[in-house]
C-alpha cells in the first residue's frame, strides 16, 4: 500500500516538474524578441537558503521523500533538456537534434548533447541534469 503511494506520488512529481518546465517555455514564446540573458555568477554558501527555513516557510513536514529520481531515464532526461536549452538558446536548438544521451554513474547525472550533422560547421549544447532532483549542474555550447 505504502509502494503504492509512493509510486502514484513519483508520478505526480514528474508530472508537476514537466508541466512547470512546460508553461515556463509556453511564457518564454510569448516573448520571443526578448532575449535570455546568461549571467555568469557563482552561488556562494550564503546565498543558498536554509532548507528548514523553506519547509518551515511552507509548511512542509521535515519528513519528505528525498530519494526520488525527477529524471529517471534517457527520454525524461531528453525532454528536460529541450525545455531548458530553448530557454536559454531559443530555436535554434532544433538544429543540434538528434541529442545524445549518457549517464555519468560517478556524478549521478545525465549529460544530454546535441549533435552536428556531417560536414556541418558550429557548435553544441551539452546540459548536464541531477538525475535524483532534476539540478541542472551545468549548461555549456561549444563554438
Amino acid at each position: 500500500m505504502i509502494s503504492k503511494i509512493i509510486s502514484y506520488g513519483n508520478i505526480f512529481l514528474k508530472i508537476g516538474v514537466i508541466s512547470i518546465l512546460t508553461f515556463i517555455m509556453c511564457s518564454c514564446r510569448n516573448n520571443q524578441n526578448s532575449q535570455v540573458e546568461v549571467k555568469e555568477e557563482k552561488m556562494m554558501p550564503e546565498d543558498l537558503i536554509p532548507t528548514t527555513d523553506v519547509f518551515s516557510k511552507y509548511e512542509i513536514p521535515e519528513e519528505i521523500i528525498t530519494n526520488l529520481d525527477i529524471v529517471p531515464d534517457e527520454k525524461t532526461a531528453e525532454e528536460v533538456a529541450k525545455v531548458i536549452l530553448t530557454l536559454i538558446y531559443g530555436k535554434d536548438i532544433k538544429k543540434s537534434k538528434p541529442f545524445e544521451v549518457n549517464f555519468d554513474s560517478e556524478y549521478n547525472a545525465w549529460v544530454v548533447s546535441g549533435t552536428l550533422k556531417a560536414n556541418m560547421a558550429g557548435g553544441v549544447p551539452t546540459i548536464i541534469i541531477q538525475k535524483s532532483d532534476g539540478k541542472v549542474l551545468a549548461v555549456s555550447h561549444t563554438k
